[in-house]
């Protein structure tokens, strides 16, 4: 499983929409579940954005005011990739660590719970 917080046209934005497609589609290959964490409900076009069960993904909104996110976050494994593309100035840190991942997959985890499930487009 991937966790993501953050924002998926953010990401197409600065990457390009190639990108991201090329993410989902070789997750979906390797059969690797995402759960993502989004600030509204706004996707991309295209069946690889919007086919949430055939690219094996539940999106849910973060609680609005109660959690704020200036940055994004990928957990998998024992990594955490920190990045941020605002302004299209892109940056971003890789950790692998057990406690650090156990500690955000913990915290990924419970807002998750108190986020709102998306709605299918």
């Amino acid at each position: 499983v991937i966790r993501i917080a953050g924002s998926e046209l953010d990401m197409a934005e600065s990457l390009g929409k190639e990108y991201v497609v090329d993410f989902h589609e070789k997750r979906k290959t390797k059969n690797i579940k995402l759960l993502t964490m989004r600030p509204d409900s706004k996707r991309l076009e295209g069946k690889v954005f919007t086919d949430d069960t055939a690219y094996l993904r539940e999106i849910r909104i973060r609680p609005k005011g109660k959690v704020r996110l200036k940055s994004n976050i990928i957990l998998w494994d024992n990594y955490i990739a920190l990045y941020s593309l605002k302004d299209k100035v892109i940056f971003g840190t890789l950790i692998e660590s057990d406690d650090m991942s156990i500690m955000l997959g913990t915290w990924f985890d419970v807002i998750w719970e108190h986020s709102k499930k998306s709605l299918k487009k």
